[in-house]
């Protein structure tokens, strides 16, 4: 990225919030960045800011009221483009205005007055006082009781949102805060194999029906190695939990790796072994290299190469989602 730019060009005027939305975001551009010579035209990643830094913008704009993701702040990287993609929502802490509140405490008070004299004048009925501060605190309790919908309608939108049925697979939720950054660097920087990391382990009578049994057994066992991602567009980066998902095995027979031109031109004498390890070492790279889809479950795979000792190496490719 560039660096960041300490100061406005010389001759550029500085534009101004010109609606909430503006002002809203200009604020916590300030916050986040630690800066306060900021226009709503100025670009975020050439004044500072970067992927990690909008994680925390994104969930401050949430919690004042404005609905932006990762993908938008890459897309629309100044304030005023942030503010016309930005999606009005209630802020989760509080669902009334401050308006409301005020009101509310003036009902307070006034149901106080009326209560106290209620009081005064029922004190020879004690069953019906008790009876209307019961009804009174039940109401309270429902008032700040959340709708049992909610979490139903969540998961409905976010059913709708990854496109696809309850009954085709288990569970369909947000990506955490570190999933969004680990996509976020990945579609950022287009390298397919930067999270991507290889477990080897060579073996002896390496029994390859019941290992690979195994795998399909813990992978049944954990939802978590069923899990994709997908992003919507304009949206959020929501996980998808499969119901039943293959792992991704191969053998790889040891007459069947390809020594690289290179290698094989300046080992012509090597040994056997030679020749393998610089085969094995290049189709290891290769597969490292190409990486995984966030869209297709599970997000790993197991190779097995077999070695010019009947030994076998078993390397197990996984990328990093937590």
């Amino acid at each position: 990225m560039p660096a960041p730019l300490q100061e406005n060009t010389a001759g550029a005027a500085r534009v101004e919030p010109r609606n909430d939305a503006e002002r809203t975001l200009i604020g916590i551009w300030k916050l986040v960045l630690k800066r306060n010579d900021i226009g709503v035209t100025d670009n975020y990643f050439e004044i500072g800011g970067d992927s990690i830094l909008s994680l925390q913008i994104i969930a401050k704009a949430r919690g004042a009221g404005l609905k932006l993701t990762p993908k938008q702040m890459f897309d629309h990287p100044t304030i005023e483009a942030a503010a016309r993609v930005a999606v009005p929502m209630k802020v989760a802490s509080d669902h009334r205005s401050a308006g409301e509140k005020g009101g509310g405490a003036k009902q307070r008070t006034s149901a106080g007055s009326t209560e106290q004299a209620s009081t005064t004048t029922q004190t020879k009925t004690g069953e019906r006082t008790r009876a209307d501060a019961g009804a009174s605190h039940a109401t309270a309790h429902a008032a700040a009781t959340p709708p049992r919908t909610t979490q139903v309608a969540d998961d409905d939108r976010w059913f709708a949102e990854a496109g696809v049925s309850r009954d085709a697979v288990d569970a369909v939720y947000p990506a955490t805060p570190m999933q969004q950054g680990l996509l976020f660097h990945g579609m950022l920087d287009g390298e397919p194999g930067m999270y991507v990391s290889q477990l080897r382990l060579t073996i002896d009578s390496l029994k390859i029906d019941t290992m690979r049994a195994a795998w399909d057994a813990v992978i049944a066992r954990h939802p978590v190695l069923r899990t994709r991602f997908v992003w919507p567009a304009g949206g959020e980066p929501l996980q998808i939990v499969e119901r039943r998902v293959p792992m991704p095995f191969e053998l790889h027979p040891r007459n069947a790796l390809v020594v690289p031109v290179p290698i094989a031109a300046l080992t012509a004498a090597a040994s056997t072994d030679e020749q393998y390890d610089a085969a094995y070492e290049a189709a290891r790279e290769a597969i490292a290299t190409r990486g995984f889809e966030p869209d297709v479950a599970p997000l790993m795979r197991v190779d097995v190469f077999e070695r010019p000792d009947r030994r076998a190496t078993i390397c197990c490719g996984l990328t990093i989602t937590r």
